[in-house]
């Protein structure tokens, strides 16, 4: 347990490059958008939860969770091209399946570190978007614009944060599944080479689109948890869309370990 700790950490801290300057740039991509949004009289009607929609940052957080994984990876796919066979991560004193058990854990720390950033981004930025959006409502009105909320409540009628801090075991559930399966869909690609690791690339990808869309579901049209579990058993697409997602996350995890394991024993 001790080595895949080790390995684990020392995935996290080669990926905080890619990964850093990956969620900075999300995070500075977001302000703005907020700003600009404040800043229109159009918009200055709507509560935080609606601007932060409005404003399109929840492109930018599908973009962000779409991309982390990739950029957690990048630095030792770089390392991996350029160092001999024998000092590959396969010849590491650990059981091969810690392999994928590393990487995985050290995406899963940095989705929860962007979860994080996010979750403070949120808040920070409430203070300077409703100080904007009164200033504009006070130059179009000429009666005094009453206050919109205090944060708390503002905070939770956010629909991201809502699902970033689910208050449900449902919600939990979801959650859960949204960093674990990411997290181990590529580590379990990477271990591929050839043609091989390129259709396993892009299952995984195409895996973690679907889990995109089902948390836009949850957001865009503001559908609770408990109304997508209603979904699932009524409405057959997307119940084949979850059969899909987890057969999806079993084959690929299940084809890596396999993978690890062949190369175990040819050694």
């Amino acid at each position: 347990m001790k080595r895949l700790l080790q390995y684990a950490a020392w995935n996290w801290s080669m990926g905080r490059g890619p990964v850093s300057f990956l969620l900075g740039l999300g995070a500075a991509v977001e302000c703005i958008l907020l700003f600009a949004a404040a800043a229109s009289p159009n918009q200055s009607h709507l509560g935080y939860g609606d601007l932060v929609e409005s404003a399109g940052v929840l492109w930018v957080v599908a973009a962000v969770y779409l991309a982390l994984p990739l950029c957690a990876q990048i630095p030792q796919e770089i390392a991996a091209r350029h160092t001999h066979a024998s000092c590959t991560a396969l010849t590491l004193p650990m059981p091969r399946w810690a392999l994928i058990a590393g990487r995985a854990l050290s995406v899963l720390l940095w989705f929860v570190t962007g979860m994080a950033l996010q979750i403070v981004l949120l808040t920070v930025m409430w203070g300077p978007t409703t100080a904007l959006q009164d200033s504009v409502c006070a130059g179009c009105f000429q009666f005094d614009v009453t206050a919109k909320g205090q944060l708390w409540w503002a905070l939770a009628d956010c629909s991201l944060m809502r699902v970033m801090i689910p208050t449900d075991w449902v919600g939990m559930l979801f959650t859960a599944i949204m960093l674990l399966v990411p997290s181990l869909l590529l580590p379990s690609a990477l271990v591929h080479s050839g043609w091989k690791r390129t259709a396993a690339e892009l299952a995984a990808l195409a895996d973690q689109a679907i889990l995109t869309v089902l948390m836009f579901q949850a957001l865009v049209w503001n559908i609770g948890w408990e109304q997508i579990v209603q979904s699932l058993q009524h409405s057959r697409a997307m119940a084949v869309s979850a059969l899909i997602v987890a057969a999806i996350a079993t084959v690929l995890v299940a084809w890596g370990l396999w993978s690890v394991h062949r190369a175990e024993l040819a050694e």
